[in-house]
């Protein structure tokens, strides 16, 4: 597996398949309150494998 930055997406590499996630940074609700994040949500979904279809967060916390 491999990953890289590629005209403003993250595209992950699988085997002979790939996904591409587009960026944002929504500030996210916790028992806390509202935190930043790293969001990287799929752009369209893949026939296979399935958990390259799963949108990705970094929450970060005090």
């Amino acid at each position: 597996m491999k990953w890289e930055y590629l005209y403003g997406y993250l595209v992950i590499y699988y085997s002979n398949y790939s996904q591409t996630y587009t960026h944002s940074q929504p500030l996210v609700e916790t028992p806390f309150g509202d935190k930043p994040s790293d969001t990287y949500t799929i752009t369209a979904h893949v026939n296979k494998p399935g958990w390259l279809n799963c949108s990705m967060q970094v929450v970060y916390m005090d």
